[in-house]
């Protein structure tokens, strides 16, 4: 696999503004670069969580190389508005959760276990649409489906 020292480069980015960065290796993985498209779509922490919420949600999730690759399938995309509103918060769950583990491993916090982002992506993105929206559906039908 190529590591990826691309201008998306997480590391690179850190190293060329002077601050002094140990690696640029994914902190997930230890396999490919400390970039934006690997920590979300291609280490292998990111892609288990899309392979459950695909099987969660009942969606052929696409294979896709970068993260503006993933944003364009979901713009267009033939779910309903309702749905649509639910995957976006789905993702956004998802990245956000993807982004904490990355940040807690580099750290050396670990608090966060590669088990629990799924639940945690499941619970979070329930929890901000009961918030904002009326979208919600009820948590029963949340945890079977959420698209439905």
């Amino acid at each position: 696999m190529a590591l990826n020292y691309g201008p998306s480069s997480f590391s690179c980015n850190l190293a060329l503004k002077g601050f002094d960065v140990d690696t640029i290796i994914c902190p997930l993985c230890s396999v490919g670069g400390d970039s934006r498209d690997h920590t979300f779509i291609s280490c292998h922490v990111a892609s288990s969580l899309w392979r459950r919420i695909g099987l969660w949600t009942d969606i052929d999730w696409p294979t896709v190389i970068t993260v503006e690759d993933f944003f364009t399938w979901l713009d267009t995309s033939n779910a309903s508005v309702a749905s649509k509103a639910r995957l976006y918060c789905i993702v956004a769950a998802s990245l956000w959760w993807t982004w904490r583990r990355r940040n807690d491993s580099l750290h050396g916090v670990g608090s966060i276990k590669d088990r629990d982002l799924f639940d945690n992506v499941r619970l979070s993105s329930f929890s901000w649409l009961q918030a904002r929206s009326k979208l919600a559906p009820s948590w029963t039908s949340w945890l079977c489906n959420p698209l439905f």
